[in-house]
């Protein structure tokens, strides 16, 4: 289920933990620095605050990404670009951990794409170029498709499309990071023996995707497809 996006919402304090959460010191800690970054005025100790809560629900117990995820996107909305920047990486963080949030961070995302500040949409194009091919990883892997997944694949291709047309963007930064998704997009959407000399998929590199791991039954996206867009990509 995507998160509804409220423009005026400010970050709200959290009173007390999700009645289905044990008490333990953790779980108290969390709320404690919830509390602290919501009535936090300053951008920098706000920052602490949220590292220090992503080092706890995304580095040390993933686990509990499902219970927090929403209280820290809500910053997405600061006024601080600083701060909305850290946003984009967190959601990056997050997606590592599990491809699966990407249906909760879609929409976050895409309107975070087009912040009024260009360090943001650079750094939100900077972490579609690891996403784009998170996302082709997972949906295929999964065993079905259902309609979160096809909503995440709709927002990622439209985010896609609006990247590419980045490529003739005045702003340098823009346009250079529109590049570098670019070349990844082709190299994801190549066969492997194309795109590096391999007859194998990225050489046992775990991080590596190419158009050989799509399988061939998979309807959401096609092969040719996929390989016909990167052909076209790579003459633009």
């Amino acid at each position: 289920m995507q998160i509804k996006e409220d423009p005026d919402a400010v970050p709200r304090k959290i009173a007390k933990k999700p009645k289905d959460q044990t008490d333990d010191a953790d779980r108290e800690k969390i709320v404690e620095l919830l509390n602290d970054a919501a009535t936090e005025p300053e951008a920098s100790r706000l920052l602490d605050f949220l590292s220090e809560i992503q080092e706890r629900i995304v580095f040390k117990d993933s686990g509990l990404l499902d219970d927090w995820l929403d209280e820290v996107v809500q910053y997405q909305t600061h006024v601080s670009q600083d701060v909305r920047k850290w946003v984009v990486g967190f959601i990056e963080e997050s997606c590592k951990k599990d491809p699966e949030i990407l249906t909760r961070v879609i929409t976050n995302l895409r309107i975070m794409m087009n912040d009024q500040a260009i360090s943001v949409r650079k750094r939100v194009i900077q972490a579609m170029t690891f996403l784009y091919k998170l996302c082709l990883k997972w949906l295929c892997t999964v065993k079905f498709i259902n309609e979160n997944m096809e909503a995440v694949w709709q927002g990622i291709t439209e985010m896609k499309n609006s990247i590419i047309a980045m490529v003739h963007s005045d702003n340098d930064g823009i346009r250079t990071h529109a590049i570098k998704f670019m070349e990844m997009l082709v190299v994801a959407q190549t066969h492997a023996e194309e795109s590096t000399g391999s007859a194998k998929s990225g050489n046992g590199n775990k991080d590596s995707f190419s158009l050989d791991d799509v399988p061939m039954t998979l309807k959401l996206f096609r092969r040719r497809k996929l390989e016909d867009e990167a052909q076209v990509v790579l003459m633009i």
